[in-house]
């Protein structure tokens, strides 16, 4: 360190010799000669190298001269300094063995080479170089951008070393490895190599920034080549990525430096000339660059040819991916104008073409990019040309180049040329159509147009471009029959797809529209053996319908007769395409069976489209009949349309019948009933009565049907709901009438017939399986539902008896509302009734139902059930309302008793031994709720002394508890549970209903005493609760009579002790406390029980007077419970005692001592001798106190 800092101080002594003006005398001159020998003579023996040696000096030297006046001499001694430098450390890197000591491979060298940047001597050099340049900017203050290629070329010289070095220690590894087994292995990418090389080029980066603006840049292209040669060289050692994509980079700002040569003035007035010469538009710099970079783009091109010669494909293929997107963003650049792009194109097309041509195996990407990269040159030297085309000229071109995109395949030779072209023709063609079809929507005058283009480009004039799409199909079908064609099958599709696309101009007029339809039609014709598919059938047939439907209501237009004979045309092409499927039938292969199925398809479109709209011709019928307004004029039409549709149908059913066809028939046969009754002008319930007709006679006829026949099929079910559901809808169209409940009786009848048929077998059951089935008994055929015929339609028959009870309901309800007088809750009573005569009819004809409708016993249980539930919301709702007396009140309790009378009959286990839903225990119980409702309403209707009878109502309640107890019925087929609760609750019920009247306390003893009997008859303790709960009530009430419970001093201990004392009886006699672990939870009952009677004893003692007698109360009370906790063992009892007699003492001991002082001594005294006495007796008596109290203890844990 020291002899590079004496080194170091060498130049810098010349630098000063300078500064100071040394040579301005004489003696000056001859001091300042004898210090540079010295200083020069000092350096030969400070470096080793001659070379090196020579380069200091000369360095030193150049520090000489900078004021005497020459103002360029010290950028001249900059770049004399620097380009000696580099070129004498390049000669010793280029020439190693000319070195005087060369470097031997020992270990002090190669730890020289591993933890050194450079060499002593080179290092001193550098560090001279950097004095200088130090001196040219911060003292001498030379601008940066004179400087700028001196630092690019310390840059490359400082890099150029460290690669050096890095190079000399990895060859000089592997020797010393074999010699010294011991010796740590030399890194080959030291750390202090790389920041070399970076510090390098960020030299190069910045000598670059500072010169490169200046005009001419020749010190930034030096730099340039500079970098390129560093780049260059670490590439051909690496070959690596980055250093590749490094090189074209700085290569590129390079070529843009070279453009710069130029002067700009000249440069300017050469491309205003050449923009004036091929735009009309003034072409900016920028677009330009579109073309003067393109030798470039031809050089990178280059480039990567030589690249693949020296088997470098990787890095080919990176060069020539940047080439390509080089020529993208060069057409980008050069949009703007059009001169610039179509040339930029035609270069780009030309240079792809040689390209591909001379690379047989290249990507089919590049090929499709140099053919779309032609295309859009020949298109935009068109657009350059022709400037004013308008869009319909801009399809002829596309189509026309379209056009001749199809038809190159059939004349190349080259297999990755012709699949191109074939692809781009069908892109070509999709952009033509957008034009097209954009010129159409945007409205264009397409007659001038095509005038304008006849003038100036000579296409024909009379081919409008509705007509010209036409052309597609035509010439895609060709094609597609030409022997070299490519994909036919593909070609077939396009033509269909073709044919679709011209469905925009169909409206255009009648003649467009036959034409398209002739060239769809005859197109796929031609194609049907290319393209045998179904969905080309489909479109076949489905445009050979439009062509001839065209054609007929064209012909009717040019006649003058109404449109309304289509409809007619309509149902004949209906039949004659089944006809057509028909004649397909017979013939052989598989193209006849997919033109057939596509006539069937085709047939079933319009029979629905058809179906369709006389649907909607019919209601807008009905919509008249019901008092709409209404167009059918062509109800003749449509009716002999809808005519000609079912003999069609009929004729089909009668050679293939089919599901559909019967459906379709049914439908067909609903719309020419609507119609023909709104020809006749008949009223809306006609039409719903002929559906109601046309139901039952298909159900009869399909029963009839099924009977002789198999199989069955799902429309004989269906039509007849159908019909029925549409006669049922419209018969209840307008408001309720009077025959509204017969539809729906009518409508019920269907459902049931239909319900009847047998899911088991296809058809319904013989005559003599009927006859089978009806000789069950009725206790099978009532014992479960599983054993009743299994129908999937029973359903049917649920809804046909629900449809029939609701006709029977709408009938009366039609009764009541033309009825006059009588309260409104005489209607619900008579619906209840109604209600309740279908529930009872419903179970006492259940087993006939059964047999007959094969209806499941379960189902019709519930239904009778419902009713049932129906009948007694409308009889309780009756009752809520007002009734007529005392006829509607007589009624009401008939009914009432005959709906309790269906819940007990049900709940009997002898009369209904099968129960659906609810047990036999919840019928039970519901009748007895119905008999109580009965009893209570009858109650207040019959009997107008209604106090007596609730105040001694309990009184009745208890002696028909007492009877309802006894009786047997169990025996008698009822379960007991219920009856017995009824028996439980009736009196207590009773006895809650007269709460708002007073009770008489015989009653309360009485119904009392009947609880505490039942207690004892049930073995249930907890019903003697009441009686409790009874006798607290009388208590109280007499407490409250006695006017104890006015004041509250006075009614606290009563209170509490009724309270308490009803609490201690729960806690001793409850059964929950029983078990051990509720021991301690009664403890807690009793001792709150006793602590609430003892503190209001206690209190009252406190409040009331004579406070003595009321104390002497409360300790007698304490002294019971005290000596009845210890007789009964009851800790409660003798603690809360206890503990209340002790405070009830001190408490009047208190006031005793607050009124004569003398007794606080003495109870003061009395007290510290019995402390006294106890602290000098414990010692002696503590085993006998331990004893004692564990004993006591002990005890305790054992009582109650």
């Amino acid at each position: 360190m020291l002899a590079l800092t004496a080194t170091l101080l060498i130049p810098i002594n010349f630098w000063m010799i300078d500064a100071l003006g040394v040579w301005r005398s004489s003696v000056g001159i001859g001091v300042g000669a004898l210090s540079t020998l010295l200083l020069s003579s000092l350096l030969l023996k400070l470096l080793s190298q001659r070379s090196n040696q020579l380069n200091l000096i000369g360095l030193s030297w150049l520090h000489l001269g900078w004021l005497g006046g020459w103002a360029v001499w010290p950028v001249v001694a900059t770049y004399l300094a620097t380009i000696g430098t580099a070129a004498n450390l390049n000669y010793r890197l280029s020439h190693p063995e000319q070195q005087s000591n060369a470097v031997s491979v020992t270990e002090n060298s190669l730890e020289s080479a591993g933890s050194r940047l450079l060499s002593f001597d080179r290092l001193a050099v550098l560090l001279s170089v950097v004095v200088l340049l130090f001196r040219s900017l911060l003292i001498v203050q030379v601008p940066p951008y004179e400087l700028g290629l001196a630092a690019g070329i310390c840059g490359w010289l400082l890099v150029s070393l460290t690669r050096n070095r890095s190079n000399l220690a990895l060859a000089n590894q592997t020797p010393v490895n074999q010699t010294s087994a011991n010796q740590t292995p030399i890194n080959q990418t030291p750390a202090n190599q790389n920041l070399g090389q970076w510090v390098g080029f960020g030299l190069l980066l910045v000598g670059w920034a500072v010169s490169a603006d200046r005009q001419p840049p020749l010190q930034a292209l030096s730099i340039s080549g500079l970098a390129l040669w560093l780049i260059w060289q670490q590439i051909t050692s690496t070959w690596k990525k980055e250093p590749l994509l490094a090189l074209i980079a700085v290569a590129g700002q390079a070529y843009w430096l070279l453009g710069k040569l130029v002067p700009t003035e000249t440069r300017e007035a050469v491309l205003g000339q050449l923009s004036q010469r091929f735009s009309e538009q003034p072409i900016s710099s920028g677009e330009w660059i579109g073309l003067g970079f393109f030798p470039f783009l031809l050089g990178l091109l280059l480039f990567a040819r030589q690249l693949r010669r020296w088997q470098q494909p990787a890095l080919s293929k990176v060069t020539t991916l940047l080439a390509l997107a080089l020529g993208g963003w060069l057409t980008i650049v050069s949009a703007g104008n059009a001169f610039t792009l179509a040339l930029n194109l035609l270069l780009s097309a030309v240079t792809l073409f040689v390209v591909v041509s001379r690379r047989p195996r290249i990507s089919s990407v590049v090929v499709t990019l140099t053919h779309v990269t032609g295309l859009l040159a020949v298109a935009a030297w068109i657009n350059y040309l022709r400037p004013d085309l308008t869009g319909v000229a801009w399809f002829y071109v596309m189509l026309g180049a379209a056009l001749a995109e199809l038809m190159l395949p059939l004349l190349l030779v080259s297999d990755r040329w012709r699949k191109n072209t074939w692809g781009m023709s069908f892109c070509l063609f999709a952009g033509s159509y957008a034009l097209l079809l954009n010129g159409w929507l945007l409205g264009d005058n397409w007659s001038r147009t095509s005038r304008l283009i006849n003038k100036s480009s000579g296409i024909v004039e009379n081919l409008p471009p509705d007509w010209i799409w036409l052309i597609v199909p035509v010439a895609l079908t060709l094609v597609a029959h030409h022997r070299r064609s490519l994909h036919p099958t593909r070609l077939a599709q396009a033509t269909m797809l073709a044919a679709v696309l011209q469905t925009p101009w169909l409206g255009t007029g009648w003649s467009v529209a036959i034409a398209s339809f002739t060239v769809g039609t005859f197109c796929m014709l031609l194609n049907r053996r290319i393209w045998r598919s179904q969905w080309a059938a489909l479109f076949t047939i489905g445009s050979g319908i439009a062509w001839v439907t065209s054609i007929v209501w064209y012909g009717l237009l040019r006649l003058g007769v109404t449109e309304n004979y289509l409809l007619i045309h309509w149902a004949v092409e209906i039949w004659a395409l089944w006809l057509l499927a028909r004649l397909l039938v017979r013939q052989r292969g598989d193209l006849s069976a997919l033109y057939q199925r596509a006539a069937q398809v085709w047939g079933g479109v319009l029979l629905t489209l058809l179906l369709l709209f006389g649907t909607l011709v019919a209601g807008s019928n009905l919509w008249a009949l019901v008092g709409g307004n209404a167009n059918v004029s062509e109800n003749r039409y449509t009716l002999a349309a809808i005519i000609l549709l079912i003999a069609t149908l009929i004729e089909s059913i009668r050679y293939r019948p089919a599901e559909w066809r019967y459906w379709s028939l049914a439908w067909a046969t609903a719309i020419a009933v609507v119609i023909s009754f709104r020809l006749w002008d008949w009223p809306i319930e006609s039409v719903g009565i002929a559906f109601l007709a046309l139901g039952l006679i298909t159900q009869i006829a399909g029963d009839i049907w099924m009977l002789r026949r198999s199989p069955t099929r799902l429309s004989w079910h269906g039509i007849p709901l159908m019909y029925a559901g549409l006669g049922v809808i419209l018969g209840h169209s307008a408001t309720l009438q009077a025959d509204s409940g017969l539809y729906t009786l009518v409508f019920g009848l269907i459902l049931l017939g239909l319900g009847r048929r047998s899911v088991s077998s296809p058809t319904l059951l013989s005559r003599g399986q009927q006859e089978a089935l009806n000789e069950i008994p009725s206790e099978v055929s009532n014992e479960s539902p599983q054993q009743s015929p299994q129908n999937s339609l029973s359903f049917l028959s649920y809804l046909g008896l629900a449809a029939f009870s609701w006709g029977a309901y709408e009938l009366l309800i039609y009764r009541l509302m033309q009825a006059s007088g009588g309260q409104p809750g005489d209607g619900f009573t008579l619906l209840a009734g109604l209600a309740l005569a279908l529930a009872v009819l419903q179970k006492l004809l259940g087993p006939g139902l059964i047999r007959y409708f094969r209806v499941p016993a379960f189902g019709l249980r519930s239904l009778s059930q419902i009713h049932w539930f129906l009948g007694s919301g409308l009889a309780v709702s009756a009752a809520l309302l007002e009734l007529s007396q005392p006829a509607g009140i007589a009624l009401w309790i008939a009914i009432a008793l005959g709906l309790a009378a269906y819940a007990l009959v049900t709940g009997n286990h002898r009369w209904t031994p099968q129960m659906v839903g609810l047990s036999h225990s919840a019928w039970t119980s519901l009748g007895l709720v119905e008999i109580l409702l009965c009893a209570a309403y009858s109650r207040f209707a019959w009997f107008p002394d209604r106090t007596f009878l609730i105040a001694w109502g309990g009184l009745i309640a208890c002696g028909v508890s007492t009877v309802v107890y006894q009786l047997p019925w169990q025996r008698w087929g009822w379960p007991q549970r219920p009856w017995r609760s009824l028996a439980l609750w009736l009196p207590l019920t009773a006895l809650i209903v007269a709460l708002n009247v007073q009770v008489p306390t015989q009653t309360l003893l009485i119904v009392g005493a009947f609880y505490a009997w039942m207690a004892k008859q049930c073995d249930r303790v907890r019903l003697s609760y009441m009686s409790v709960w009874l006798l607290d009530w009388v208590l109280l009430r007499n407490v409250y009579h006695q006017g104890w419970l006015t004041a509250l001093m006075a009614g606290a201990l009563p209170l509490a002790s009724i309270v308490g004392f009803s609490v201690l009886y729960v806690a001793q006699v409850d059964p929950c406390f029983d078990e051990v672990s509720k021991k301690q939870q009664r403890h807690w009952l009793r001792s709150l029980a006793t602590v609430l009677v003892c503190l209001s004893a206690l209190y009252q003692a406190e409040t009331y007077r004579p406070m003595l007698l009321y104390a002497g109360i409360t300790l007698a009370l304490c002294t019971g419970l005290i000596f009845a906790g210890l007789a009964l063992k009851v800790r409660a009892f003798l603690y809360v005692g206890t503990s209340v007699f002790v405070l009830q003492v001190i408490r009047v001991l208190w006031l005793f001592i607050s009124a004569n002082s003398l007794l606080l001594w003495a109870a003061g005294i009395v007290l510290g001798l019995a402390f006294i006495w106890v602290a000098a007796t414990f010692e002696s008596r503590r085993s006998q106190v331990t004893q004692r109290l564990e004993a006591w203890t002990s005890a305790l844990a054992t009582w109650d």
